[in-house]
């Protein structure tokens, strides 16, 4: 497959991702405005995060987060027979979802630092994976169009099926950069 349609693609769904982003920071900004105009007291995040939850073994850890972001990565690439809608859909929801956790966390006292250290070394690797399975996912419509025109026959899908497997191999790679250096690193800044 050339690379200018998965470049167009990436481009697209990271566009999509990051306008996503950016509408949920703004609304977690003016979530937290609103919340200081009426004098609630932020309630801190060691609270929020240290809500007495009993820690998870490693392994059901891994498998919980793996699980999760496998259904994510899929339903992206359900794109590519619904003509790409539930691959914007689900683009600009992920986007709005961590910009709001991210706004929410700087809202409330976090540094940038400790955000980044808490969210870079998985998410890095994670959402590449996601990017990469919205560009499949946004190739929905040409797929589906060769394919019901019969111009193509099975070329067009076996030209995103290599990617499609590697996505879930980074995903998996991501899970566990999640379970043994983001949550160790999350277990240190909060004094455990």
């Amino acid at each position: 497959m050339p690379s200018k349609p998965w470049i167009r693609g990436l481009a697209a769904a990271a566009a999509i991702w990051g306008t996503g982003a950016v509408a949920g920071g703004a609304v977690a900004a003016q979530t937290i405005e609103a919340l200081v105009a009426a004098e609630r007291p932020n309630q801190s995040l060691e609270r929020v995060v240290d809500a007495g939850k009993p820690e998870t073994p490693p392994t059901r850890l891994y498998i919980g987060i793996f699980g999760r972001n496998l259904s994510v990565y899929l339903w992206l690439l359900c794109g590519l027979v619904s003509g790409g809608l539930t691959t914007v859909a689900l683009l600009a929801f992920n986007g709005v979802a961590l910009g709001q956790i991210a706004g929410f966390a700087l809202g409330a006292g976090m540094p940038v630092k400790h955000l980044a250290l808490l969210t870079l070394p998985h998410a890095v690797p994670e959402l590449g994976a996601f990017l990469l399975a919205g560009a499949v996912g946004l190739r929905g419509p040409a797929l589906l169009s060769a394919w019901f025109s019969g111009t193509s026959g099975r070329a067009p899908l076996a030209g995103v099926l290599r990617p499609a497997a590697w996505g879930v191999f980074v995903i998996a790679v991501a899970a566990a950069i999640e379970v043994f250096v983001t949550v160790p690193i999350a277990q240190a800044g909060a004094g455990r």
